[in-house]
């Protein structure tokens, strides 16, 4: 038998109870007025048999015996206290929904949202992406009391705004209309179908979204640290610039220098910021690969020492970066390991330029 586990969300009175009881096949859940409000996360569960067909001359998927529980939530906006409850508990259902199922089950949330207020929140869309990516759990936004099986402008601006989250319009139950017309219920069986056999389809997508994800944090914080890389160098450079003249004897005073902005430049970079290390890696790894013709004239200018410790940080910085990327958070407290990285960095880096 293959487990479900479907958590549905939404704010008060989109009908999550009504969806929930036509999945059930019978009334269980409380709906239709105030003291019906869900005041805290229930879990309902049935078996049923599902036809995954996607139409009636189609066998080519079978009939499965499913085990579904459904998890009904507080809505969303009832007050601030519960919202932040009901979060809460939302993530230890998913972990727990999670936990709870193998490779070949279901774990997909229903985002539910009432299509006659016409109305797709900000923070609705945040909390969809954030628990999404969080959990790489898959979600579906369901339209709920849908009139009109044709899509309007709500389903549009989701779509706009989340072009991946697939969007899917239901009548959990039959509707009245005035003047006696009914409006029969129609799409949860479709939905529950959908969710089922396009689970793996809407999983990849989420772990693409994932990954996307991570490489734009990457991204984002390899620019960080090159913007605050480079103010660094800038700063280090104008201190060597301010020196004046001096003898060859005292490039162990610019040597000083490289080695304060070495450990300014691990800092920024999230390695070992200690002093000592700093120093061990400037005699033992900078100092011996990298070299500038002013080294070898007898008085050391100002403008030498300015460009010995721009070469000396520019080369360094690169190097952190290429480190990073190729490095785990364990890893990087390895204080040999990262020295030895970076040196072949550095090498690497003197052997593609012909020497810097």
């Amino acid at each position: 038998m293959r487990k479900i586990r479907i958590v549905i969300m939404g704010k008060t009175g989109v009908g999550k109870s009504t969806i929930i009881n036509a999945v059930l096949g019978e009334k269980k859940a409380e709906t239709g007025d105030e003291s019906a409000i869900t005041t805290e996360n229930q879990v309902y569960k049935c078996t049923r048999m599902i036809d995954l067909s996607p139409n009636d001359e189609d066998e080519t998927y079978a009939r499965i015996n499913c085990d579904i529980a459904l998890y009904d939530t507080v809505g969303l906006e009832v007050d601030s206290k519960i919202t932040r409850e009901t979060l809460a508990n939302i993530k230890d259902f998913i972990v727990q929904s999670r936990d709870d199922v193998e490779n070949q089950d279901v774990n997909i949330v229903w985002f539910c949202i009432n299509e006659q207020t016409n109305r797709f929140e900000s923070y609705e869309a945040e909390l969809i992406k954030e628990l999404s990516l969080d959990y790489e759990l898959p979600f579906v936004v369901v339209l709920t009391q849908c009139i009109s099986k044709k899509e309007g402008k709500l389903a549009e601006e989701i779509r706009r705004k989340m072009p991946d989250i697939p969007i899917r319009r239901i009548m959990a139950a039959d509707y009245e209309l005035d003047e006696g017309v009914i409006v029969k219920s129609f799409g949860l069986d479709e939905l529950l179908k959908l969710s089922i056999r396009d689970f793996y389809h809407y999983k990849i997508k989420i772990i693409e979204s994932v990954i996307d994800e991570l490489v734009n944090e990457t991204d984002t914080h390899i620019d960080d640290i090159k913007e605050r890389g480079n103010a660094c160098i800038s700063k280090y450079s104008s201190k060597a610039k301010k020196i004046g003249w001096l003898q060859a004897w005292c490039i162990p005073f610019v040597h000083g220098i490289c080695i304060k902005m070495v450990a300014e430049l691990n800092g920024i970079g999230g390695l070992v910021r200690d002093p000592s290390f700093a120093t061990e890696v400037f005699s033992d790894v900078v100092f011996g690969i990298i070299s500038t013709p002013f080294m070898a004239i007898p008085a050391f200018s100002s403008l030498a020492a300015r460009i010995y410790v721009e070469v000396v940080g520019e080369a360094y910085l690169k190097a952190i970066i290429d480190v990073l990327k190729v490095s785990s958070e364990s890893e990087l407290k390895d204080k040999e390991l990262i020295k030895e990285r970076l040196k072949q960095q550095l090498l690497n880096a003197k052997k593609m330029i012909g020497g810097i």
